[in-house]
């Protein structure tokens, strides 16, 4: 009973959701401003609405494709109220409609903020990864014959004695997204819903140090796969 439970409970986000971003644009942006509301000044919501709006920070983007998933993994009648809603809404943003925002504050952020919260941060990991272009880190990915421990312990301290002094909740994530790479299953769902957390805290820092946080996990990577190789193959 419990294994079902899971196996339908498990988010699938393997469905092409080209197709819902014209109808349900509107929804998936009041998901992301609401989730990130919280981490952004008073003074600077309206600017932020804006910003998600119209797409311009990359976990902002992120987010918006997660919440395509859960509303293509919505029953079909709640997919049809929410179609409805939509359909009659005359905001510029869609946050001015309150039956919109209470639909997805129940339908889309509860679930979210709750049984989602792993998945959302597994979702954030493997969106980061997938940036890289797959020749981009062309051989700093043939990691498979070295010792997986070694390369993250490296690697972490690598980020220790990086210039740029990252903070521990974006060490945390580009530790993360190391063992995401070296292995799907190296972390559980307790570690994805940290990243979760420190995602939905950080959203626009992240967003806005992107190309410093690749170049960091390139260069960090390049060193420690250079030092794990030096000290052999796994055993």
């Amino acid at each position: 009973m419990e294994d079902d439970f899971l196996e339908i409970a498990i988010l699938d986000t393997s469905s092409d959701i080209g197709g819902l971003k014209d109808t349900y644009k509107k929804a998936a942006d009041v998901l992301a401003y609401l989730l990130h509301q919280e981490s952004v000044e008073p003074s600077r919501k309206a600017t932020f609405m804006v910003v998600v709006h119209d797409g311009r920070l990359p976990m902002v983007n992120m987010t918006k494709e997660f919440a395509y998933h859960l509303i293509n993994n919505m029953e079909e009648p709640e997919r049809e109220r929410l179609k409805g809603i939509l359909k009659e809404d005359i905001s510029e943003f869609g946050i001015e409609n309150e039956t919109l925002t209470d639909f997805v504050e129940m339908e889309l952020l509860d679930t979210v903020n709750t049984y989602r919260k792993w998945e959302y941060g597994k979702y954030a990991i493997e969106n980061f990864i997938n940036s890289f272009d797959k020749y981009e880190l062309h051989r700093e990915w043939e990691t498979k014959d070295l010792d997986h421990k070694i390369l993250l312990e490296i690697f972490a301290s690598n980020l220790d004695r990086d210039q740029e002094k990252w903070d521990p909740q974006t060490k945390v994530f580009l530790v993360q997204a190391l063992k995401y790479r070296l292995d799907p299953n190296f972390s559980n769902i307790a570690s994805y819903g940290l990243v979760g957390d420190l995602v939905k805290q950080n959203l626009v820092y992240l967003s806005i140090e992107m190309n410093r946080l690749k170049s960091a996990f390139k260069e960090s990577l390049s060193q420690a796969v250079d030092r794990g190789r030096r000290r052999g193959p796994k055993r």
